[in-house]
């Protein structure tokens, strides 16, 4: 189907995906640089084999960390009306389900720009071992036979649902300013709920997106204010999600929902019930694992001949609450590339309700940019894989594998290792695919066009200093930094950054500033000038601040003829910072790094997995 750039239709249909997308923006000259603006543009896109149209978008910054770098993520919704959003552009790509906005992931710390698509890619060839009626989680709210008769009906709107995938994905897309070349992209799908099946007025068909930890909500008291409630999202005319307070529930800024107790509550408006309906169930989940507690202390306390039966009881009473089929899918994803933030922070939780009358919630992947020894906030990268145990000794329900599914999960990596889909060439040949598509001419003029790229730069890190791979990151943006704050309690061993300076907790201790008065309460662990000793260890940083070890006895000093750095230090481990975030060290990655990576985490985990390779 072929459209001109006059087209004025409000649905588009690109019959597969794009092998690498061309787009031009014009009427802005860049992206917004506040998170909470938006701006009005126009969108040209070339999708190749003779489809191309022009559409109004609305463009908004996208991602937490993005924000801070040069070229940062965002989102466009595509328009029909005058850049209202009220009247969208319904766009069909591939088997994807249609919307009327994606994400454009700039991927600034990354040389290949692909290595999140890539493993979402790799996910599905994971999820593609599984029978056709088990591929995603929400059909285990379906019969087999119930699968099988929308999947095969003429009712394109039942199969368009079922096109929902749960996580996203990605193809390669150059972003054309005003016809200059801006970079490359990756146009993915975003978390909106037609992704995950979810209907947007049932108060049991919930998606949970955030910080969602031990602290937020594992422990059974909830942090409102740390996580998003996506869906449901009821549009207006219907009823509308409140807060405690009354006031409607606004996602940017969450805030805890309005339940049975609230001063505001209403039993004969709509609006009160559903909201306290779903908060009913958050609250639910949030107690799930004090629940549990219960039935391991059984197990924990068995005699040898009760054991193997408390140990069903157990996980009988998991799995109510939990799909541990998921989770391990999930935590088999994150250990095998090696993503380090797939704990607490970027898991989307999700739920369609109960089955067998308990409400049971699933894990779903997301923002896989620490994937192949890839540090995405600053651009460094771990050259050797290690053998993470992620979630293994949090409270939450990640453990639950590593305590009483590991044979499953062993079974689960065995299968995916015999079928092909966790090897070498099958991971490699992704990679390859993508960068392919890019082409080698695209990622010249990437590099041209940003040359402080941490992931194609010197580190600037003195042969005097070796990095000890414990750092702090601290973030930083035009619009504030995670700087010390009085209300936080910071517990002993905790960091952080206080007047451009990097500070430890000496001891547990809340509203006590990292200053000279407090030092019973915090140490000063930042380079200054004075003798350091081979084998000392210090941090230093401007925004982000990383450990070093001395390799040899070394003088620091304060030169004021050395403007590499604004602190003057002459012998730091850090002998210059860059102009724009992050502004500390780098390297000169490259994707042939990523092939020799995999080749040694696949011989890694083979060990952690308890897997022999029969070929071999």
């Amino acid at each position: 189907m072929g459209l001109s750039a006059k087209t004025n239709k409000q649905a588009i249909l690109i019959p597969t995906q794009p092998s690498c997308a061309v787009v031009n923006i014009t009427g802005i000259s860049g992206i917004p640089e506040q998170k909470d603006t938006s701006v009005r543009a126009w969108m040209e896109v070339d999708a190749g084999n003779g489809i191309r149209f022009k559409k109004r978008v609305i463009i908004k910054l996208n991602g937490e960390t993005s924000i801070a770098k040069p070229k940062r993520n965002f989102s466009a919704l595509f328009c029909e009306d005058e850049w209202a959003g009220h009247k969208t552009t319904s766009i069909k790509i591939g088997d994807w389900v249609a919307q009327d906005g994606f994400h454009f992931k700039a991927f600034y710390t990354s040389i290949t720009k692909g290595e999140t698509p890539v493993c979402y890619k790799l996910y599905q060839k994971m999820l593609e071992t599984k029978p056709q009626t088990r591929r995603a989680p929400f059909m285990d709210y379906y019969s087999e036979d119930e699968i099988i008769d929308i999947l095969n009906s003429k009712d394109q709107k039942q199969k368009e649902a079922f096109a929902a995938r749960c996580f996203p994905d990605g193809f390669p897309c150059i972003i054309n300013m005003n016809g200059q070349f801006y970079g490359i992209y990756s146009w993915q799908l975003k978390k909106h709920r037609g992704n995950y099946h979810l209907g947007r007025n049932k108060t049991d068909n919930i998606h949970l997106d955030g910080y969602m930890g031990t602290s937020e909500i594992w422990s059974g008291k909830i942090r409102w204010d740390k996580f998003k409630i996506r869906n449901p999202h009821p549009k207006n005319d219907k009823w509308t999600l409140l807060c405690q307070d009354g006031t409607p529930y606004d996602g940017d800024h969450p805030a805890e929902l309005m339940g049975t107790d609230s001063p505001m509550y209403d039993s004969k408006n709509e609006s009160c019930r559903k909201s306290a309906e779903t908060k009913a169930h958050i609250v639910a989940l949030s107690k799930y694992m004090s629940e549990i507690r219960t039935y391991e202390k059984a197990y924990n306390k068995a005699t040898d001949n009760d054991k193997a039966a408390a140990l069903q009881t157990l996980r009988k009473e998991i799995e109510k609450r939990f799909s541990m089929e998921w989770m391990i899918d999930y935590l088999i994803l994150q250990v095998f590339i090696q993503n380090g933030d797939a704990i607490r922070k970027n898991w989307q939780w999700t739920t369609w309700g109960d089955i067998d009358g308990t409400v049971r919630w699933y894990v779903n992947p997301y923002d896989l940019d620490f994937a192949f020894g890839i540090v995405s906030t600053t651009g460094f990268v771990t050259k050797e894989p290690t053998k993470p145990f992620y979630g293994k000794d949090t409270n939450t329900p990640a453990r639950y594998v590593w305590d009483y599914y590991l044979d499953d999960m062993k079974s689960r990596y065995a299968q995916l290792r015999k079928s092909g889909v966790l090897s070498h060439d099958t991971v490699w040949e992704l990679m390859k695919d993508w960068t392919d598509r890019v082409g080698a001419g695209n990622y010249a003029k990437e590099a041209q066009r940003w040359p402080e790229m941490p992931c194609n730069r010197d580190s600037h890190i003195s042969p005097d200093w070796t990095y000890t791979n414990v750092s702090y990151i601290a973030f930083y943006d035009k619009h504030g930094s995670k700087d010390w704050r009085s209300t936080k309690t910071y517990y002993k061993g905790a960091y952080t950054r206080y007047k451009g300076r990097c500070y430890q907790a000496i001891k547990d201790n809340v509203g006590h500033e990292p200053d000279e008065k407090f030092s019973q309460w915090w140490e000063d662990v930042t380079i200054k000038p004075g003798l350091y000793k081979r084998g000392d260890k210090i941090f230093d940083g401007q925004c982000n601040f990383f450990e070093f070890r001395a390799t040899k006895d070394i003088v620091v000093s304060e030169d004021s003829n050395n403007n590499s750095r604004q602190d003057h230090l002459t012998g730091a481990p850090f002998t210059m910072f860059y102009s724009s975030y992050p502004h500390e060290g780098g390297t000169h990655d490259r994707p042939d790094r990523i092939k020799r990576w995999l080749k040694d985490k696949i011989r890694q985990m083979d060990k952690q997995m308890d897997y022999r390779d029969s070929s071999n």
